[in-house]
C-alpha cells in the first residue's frame, strides 16, 4: 500500500520532470534553427519527441528543420502532427511552404489562405500574397503542359463560346522606348473586358505560359493554320492580336483585330489616334469599339467599371508594364 501510495506521487514528479526536459530541448532546438543549425535543431527536437510526444512546439520545430533540409515529406508528417496539437500561424504557413515545394499547390493555397484568417501579421501576409501569385502562375503551367501533353484529346472539345484571350500588341514605331507596353496595354485590356459579364477572359500569365512553351515570344505570328491550335490550346474562341504606332509628333495610333479561331478568319476593330498624353482615354475607347464590335450591350455599372483609369501618370503606366515583363522573367 505504501509503495503504491509512494507511486503515485512520484509519477506526476517524473512526468514534470521530462516535460520540463522537452521543453528545455525545445528551446535549445530553436536555438540551433536560429544558427541556422538544423541538424542539429533536428535531433534537439527529436530528443524532446521522446520526452513528450504531445510538445506541439518540438514538432513544429522539427519540421520547420526538416524543410529547411530539403527533407519535405518528412517535414510534412511533423507539421501536421504539430497542426493537430495546436493550430498556430507559423505551423500553417510552413505547411504552405512544405505543400508548395511538393508541388501539391492546391493544399498550400489552402494552408495560405487558413493563415489569413487567424493572423494579422502585415508582413507574413504580404509575404504569403505573393506566394499566393507564384503559385496561380505554377498552375497555369501546369495545365498549359496537360493541354499541349494532351493536344490531341483537346481539339476534339468544344470550345467554350465568348471566350477571348488577348496577346501583346506590337510596337510597329521606330520609338523603343514604348516597347514595355507591348504587355501593359493587353494587360489593360484584358482587366477592362473582364468587367463584361457576358465574356469570359483568358489569363494574361496563363498566356504567356503557352508562349513560352511553343517559344512563341511575345509577338506570335498567328493565321489561319495556328489560330486554332492557339485557341483549342488556351480554351479561346477569339484572339485579339494588335498593334501601335507612334506617328508624327506626339501623335499615338492603337488597332486591335478578332481572330475566330475556329477558322482563322479576321474581323478589325475601329482603331484609335490621338496625342500620346492622352493615351488612358484611347485605350478606353479602344476597349468600347471592341466591346461594339462584339454585338454586346453594356450595362450602365460595367461601363461605369470600365471608364475607371488607374493612374493620370504615363511614366507610371511603363513602370507597371516593364514590371510584368520582368515577372515573366521570373525577375520577381
Amino acid at each position: 500500500m505504501i509503495k503504491k501510495l509512494f507511486l503515485l506521487f512520484l509519477l506526476p514528479f517524473i512526468s514534470c520532470l521530462f516535460i520540463s526536459c522537452a521543453s528545455s530541448l525545445s528551446d535549445q532546438g530553436r536555438s540551433s534553427l536560429s544558427e541556422q543549425n538544423y541538424e542539429k535543431a533536428v535531433i534537439l527536437f527529436k530528443q524532446a519527441i521522446q520526452a513528450d510526444e504531445k510538445n506541439n512546439d518540438a514538432w513544429r520545430g522539427l519540421g520547420i528543420a526538416q524543410y529547411k533540409l530539403n527533407q519535405f515529406t518528412d517535414a510534412e508528417g511533423s507539421l501536421l502532427k504539430a497542426y493537430n496539437l495546436a493550430k498556430d500561424g507559423e505551423t500553417i504557413f510552413y505547411l504552405g511552404l512544405v505543400y508548395e515545394s511538393l508541388e501539391e499547390y492546391d493544399k498550400a493555397m489552402n494552408y495560405y489562405k487558413e493563415y489569413s484568417t487567424i493572423s494579422t501579421d502585415n508582413d507574413i501576409s504580404q509575404m504569403i500574397e505573393g506566394r499566393i501569385t507564384f503559385i496561380s502562375r505554377k498552375k497555369m503551367e501546369q495545365e498549359v503542359k496537360f493541354a499541349i501533353d494532351n493536344e490531341d484529346k483537346i481539339s476534339k472539345e468544344p470550345v467554350p463560346e465568348n471566350t477571348v484571350a488577348v496577346l501583346y500588341f506590337q510596337n510597329l514605331g521606330d520609338n523603343k522606348e514604348l516597347d514595355p507596353l507591348q504587355k501593359g496595354l493587353a494587360e489593360m485590356l484584358i482587366t477592362d473586358l473582364s468587367k463584361v459579364k457576358e465574356l469570359k477572359i483568358v489569363e494574361r500569365v496563363k498566356l504567356q505560359k503557352l508562349l513560352d512553351e511553343l517559344k512563341l515570344g511575345t509577338t506570335p505570328s498567328i493565321d489561319q493554320t495556328s489560330a486554332p491550335r492557339m485557341g483549342k490550346l488556351i480554351r479561346a474562341s477569339k484572339l485579339v492580336k494588335g498593334s501601335f504606332i507612334n506617328l508624327e509628333g506626339d501623335k499615338i495610333r492603337l488597332d486591335a483585330n478578332f481572330i475566330e479561331t475556329q477558322d482563322g478568319t479576321y474581323k478589325q476593330v475601329n482603331d484609335v489616334s490621338g496625342n500620346l498624353g492622352d493615351y488612358f482615354k484611347l485605350q478606353k475607347e479602344l476597349v468600347f469599339n471592341m466591346i461594339a464590335n462584339l454585338g454586346i450591350t453594356l450595362t450602365d455599372k460595367e461601363r461605369e467599371d470600365i471608364q475607371i483609369i488607374p493612374t493620370e501618370s504615363f511614366l507610371a503606366f511603363v513602370a507597371y508594364s516593364k514590371g510584368l515583363d520582368s515577372e515573366d522573367k521570373g525577375m520577381y
